[in-house]
């Protein structure tokens, strides 16, 4: 009987450390799981948050692309005006030069005198 007892005794105080010891493993793995909850949260904050800084960026980065077009067509509008008003001086200064050869021919022939005063013809 006292055998009995004595095994009784061993078989409740093992009893009584395997459920002490399954409680510890319950709060280790409760915190555990606490901490990475809270690290998974950390985690999908900061995600968010770069998500968020992504988008902010490729915003203003669209805008500079939208902003360098525009004033790259401005740039490239502006051009061709003075192309044009280039063109256009250009063929004045032409006409320009025609009339005055004309007037200087037609001065010549309007004073001969002075064609032959200075030793032409």
């Amino acid at each position: 009987s006292a055998r009995a007892d004595t095994a009784e005794y061993k078989f409740q105080e093992a009893e009584k450390k395997r459920i002490e010891m399954a409680h510890d493993m319950r709060l280790k793995l409760s915190v555990d799981a606490q901490h990475s909850l809270q690290l998974l949260l950390a985690h999908q904050q900061e995600v968010e948050s770069l998500r968020a800084r992504v988008e902010v960026r490729e915003n203003e980065h669209a805008n500079d692309v939208a902003k360098a077009t525009s004033e790259t067509h401005s740039m490239a509008v502006r051009c061709a005006h003075l192309e044009n008003s280039c063109s256009k001086a250009h063929e004045m200064f032409g006409a320009l030069l025609r009339s005055l050869a004309e007037c200087v021919v037609l001065s010549l022939q309007s004073f001969p005198c002075a064609v032959a005063s200075i030793g032409v013809g």
